[in-house]
């Protein structure tokens, strides 16, 4: 999935250095630090990293992840 950032441009450096060093993709090396962070966050924090608990919509309807996949991709067109 595609998505955008605002990093700082020494933090930005950093990773696309760490990127060419290891002759790897940025995007590769983007979801490897964020994976680490969330990670090491979660193991500092001595829970697990939970989803939040779903909303409750009119109606009841509970939308499926393909759902809600397919709407965020209709909002980027």
């Amino acid at each position: 999935m595609k998505t955008t950032l605002e990093l700082p441009d020494n933090l930005l450096e950093r990773v696309k250095i760490l990127a060419i060093q290891e002759k790897r993709r940025f995007k590769d090396m983007m979801a490897e630090v964020v994976e680490i962070g969330l990670r090491n966050r979660n193991r500092n924090a001595g829970t697990a990293y939970r989803l939040p608990k779903p909303i409750k919509l009119k109606g009841g309807y509970r939308p499926t992840a393909e759902e809600i996949i397919e709407i965020i991709h209709r909002g980027r067109e």
